[in-house]
């Protein structure tokens, strides 16, 4: 089809990427490009092969078949050709050869789901298994809920742990909302009360004492600090961005807000909690063209104070009584189901 008409800010001479959690075009430059021209009769202005692999290296070199890739990418640029029409096969014969047998394992796995306060486990096996992460910052505060509050051990009862929230409204979003008062002499004196035993207890101390320490008042800021906090701490490398950030997003409802979320991000998978099972229909999502999975978290168990385990409680119980590397293996313990 190379006597086909040129269509200019088209994907002749241009495709995404993933750079910094959201898709960006990279392209090459033509001459004189027009719409009236014929793709046989235009030419390449230049490749500037440094500046797209200093691009590539930004956006992909954590990936984990990045050496592989940037073989490929490195030869593209290389290659003589001036004219268009000649580039492109060339281009797809390269990137065919290693790239689309690999295409399962570079599809963009997109999860998301509201902000808060120190949630148990799973929370971060999502954030961990996917490329992106959405935080649903604009979304409506549920009272008595998990936003602003967890549940800790202590004296081998689970208990409440949160921050106080000045107005709270179901009729407000999240990100409406203010702090009250992070109090935090009384809250650390709640886990020195709690967990002063424990053998992990200088390690959620520190952390705690970050997360607390953050200036931030309102609501949904502050949680999405801690979260990226504990990132960190467990070497989650996953970008974190707000559903706010997408304009428009918000118009939608329900499902629909993940439908418009996954096409713009041109995520081809969604990840949701187990819980999400009794709202979203797979096949629904798959008339969209994408792939709806829930994350069943596998069975976590561990040592706490020597009486009978007590499940699903803050992340924050499960840094007092385990190891960095521990917890890190146990994000593994998950399936991806149906």
């Amino acid at each position: 089809m190379r006597n086909y008409a040129y269509i200019k800010r088209g994907w002749i001479n241009r495709n995404r990427i993933l750079y910094r959690g959201t898709p960006e075009f990279l392209g090459i430059a033509i001459n004189k490009a027009s719409s009236f021209s014929l793709i046989i009769g235009l030419h390449i202005a230049d490749t500037n092969k440094f500046r797209k692999m200093n691009k590539f290296y930004e956006a992909y070199h954590k990936a984990p078949y990045y050496v592989d890739d940037v073989q490929l990418m490195e030869e593209i640029p290389d290659c003589k050709e001036t004219s268009v029409e000649n580039i492109k096969p060339i281009m797809i014969a390269y990137t065919s050869r290693q790239m689309i047998e690999r295409m399962e394992v570079l599809s963009m796995i997109l999860a998301g789901n509201q902000p808060y306060f120190l949630p148990y486990i799973t929370y971060w096996q999502l954030i961990n298994v996917a490329d992106v992460f959405y935080v649903g910052d604009n979304y409506t505060y549920i009272r008595h809920g998990w936003i602003n509050r967890n549940r800790i051990l202590c004296r081998e009862a689970p208990v409440y742990f949160g921050m106080a929230v000045n107005k709270a409204s179901s009729f407000s979003l999240i990100n409406e909302l203010y702090i009250a008062d992070t109090d935090k002499l009384r809250k650390m004196n709640k886990l020195y009360e709690a967990y002063h035993n424990a053998p992990y207890y200088k390690n959620g101390v520190q952390l705690m004492e970050e997360i607390l320490d953050c200036k931030e008042e309102v609501l949904s800021e502050f949680l999405i600090s801690s979260i990226k906090t504990i990132c960190r701490y467990l070497d989650i490398n996953t970008p974190i961005h707000r559903t706010s950030e997408l304009k428009g997003n918000d118009a939608f409802k329900r499902e629909g807000r993940i439908y418009d979320m996954c096409h713009r991000l041109g995520a081809d998978m969604y990840v949701n909690p187990i819980g999400g099972k009794a709202l979203y229909d797979v096949d629904e999502f798959a008339k969209q063209g994408i792939k709806l999975r829930f994350i069943n978290t596998g069975d976590i168990t561990y040592r706490q104070f020597g009486g009978k385990f007590v499940e699903k409680l803050s992340i924050l119980d499960v840094i007092m009584f385990n190891s960095k590397d521990e917890i890190k293996e146990m994000l593994g313990r998950y399936e991806l189901i149906t």
